[in-house]
């Protein structure tokens, strides 16, 4: 039996195609069956996409025409979002939609699914750029934000730059301030790759000004860190240490442990200028979180920057320090926690730079002389 969608089914539904998510949420909470797997699957796509994949395919049995649709759509959406491609293509392949409004649905979905292959994602969008008029601000932005990353990424960057703005206006228009963030961080990053580095300064300032009104802290910190990213490119190295600590405190705050391992490497970088000691120190940590989380993207990452911070420092003038370091510690691993690198990493650093390798003291109670 083919279920019906209760008004209020469909109200909390179109919510969820306008990203207030949270209103959604709230009404999610009065709903039962079928209505309430689809508005709770809409809402954990992106966040939860193996519970929202249990949903939505729920949903896509219990309703017919539209619904089921959309709701197939954010399930090819779901599949994609846990690396299952191939179901994701093979579920979009199978729908014939009814309507405009579910054609750009479909269509949107297979330009997130087949975003590596850029030519047929830009195809896919090109497909209902017609109808792009007629649906909600915040889908506009949605479209026009796809738009971009995918021109971007071709290379073709004054087209991107247009369709971000064409995405941030829409956004605002919506009030997702959050995706305005993000739009906007989208830009200076592009402005940044353009190497005009006061625009793009100003786009992440004007990203930090909406992150203040909407108070969400993990793109605050975020954005601290792209704002960082700037400065180093603009070799501007003391506003790169004001930015990145800032992204560092506002992500430790809310344990986020790879976006703070990620904002580490940024403050390696930027306080490496003046003490790449102190960035090595600061690699270490990151690496440990990769470890820890047994991120081995992360890790490649962390381990770029400390062979280019261990490069640095090999010839850097911080001789005086490691053999001070050397000086009042029994041991040369004692002398690498002190100034806080990696023992292999002093050892290499001694050799480079020549520095006479007195005998270690002895510290074991054995070796002591029985007076």
């Amino acid at each position: 039996m083919v279920a019906t969608a209760t008004p209020k089914t469909l109200e909390a539904f179109a919510l969820c195609e306008s990203g207030k998510l949270a209103e959604a949420q709230e009404m999610c909470l009065s709903l039962t069956g079928p209505g309430r797997m689809l508005v709770e699957g809409a809402i954990k796509v992106r966040q939860e996409p193996e519970a929202a994949k249990d949903l939505l395919s729920q949903a896509a049995r219990e309703f017919s025409g539209e619904i089921s649709e959309k709701a197939r759509a954010l399930l090819a959406r779901a599949y994609w979002q846990i690396g299952e491609i191939n179901e994701a293509r093979s579920l979009l392949d199978s729908i014939t939609p009814s309507t405009d409004e579910s054609r750009f649905a479909v269509h949107f979905a297979y330009a997130v699914v087949e975003g590596n292959n850029r030519e047929k994602a830009l195809a896919s969008l090109n497909a209902i750029s017609s109808l792009v008029e007629h649906i909600n601000p915040y889908a506009k932005g949605k479209f026009f934000h796809q738009k971009g990353m995918l021109l971007q990424e071709l290379g073709e960057r004054d087209q991107a730059l247009i369709e971000y703005e064409g995405a941030r206006y829409w956004y605002e228009q919506s009030g997702n301030l959050d995706h305005v963030f993000a739009i906007t961080n989208n830009i200076a990053g592009l402005y940044k790759d353009l190497n005009l580095f006061d625009d793009a300064l100003a786009a992440v300032d004007q990203a930090l000004e909406f992150l203040t009104r909407s108070g969400n802290s993990l793109y605050t910190g975020l954005t601290h860190d792209q704002r960082a990213g700037i400065c180093l490119a603009k070799r501007d190295y003391p506003e790169a240490v004001k930015s990145s600590l800032l992204a560092v405190a506002a992500l430790e705050a809310l344990d986020t442990q790879e976006q703070i391992a990620r904002a580490l490497l940024t403050h390696a970088l930027a306080v490496s200028e003046s003490d790449a000691v102190h960035g090595l120190c600061q690699t270490e940590r990151a690496l440990e979180i990769a470890t820890r989380l047994d991120n081995k993207e992360l890790a490649c990452d962390v381990l770029r920057v400390k062979k280019e911070l261990c490069e640095k420092l090999a010839g850097s003038t911080h001789v005086e320090l490691v053999k001070t370091a050397l000086a009042i510690t029994p041991t040369f691993k004692a002398a690498a926690t002190r100034i806080g690198i990696a023992h292999p990493t002093l050892l290499k650093f001694i050799k480079r730079r020549g520095i006479a390798r007195k005998p270690e003291r002895r510290t074991s109670i054995i070796s002591r002389k029985v007076k």
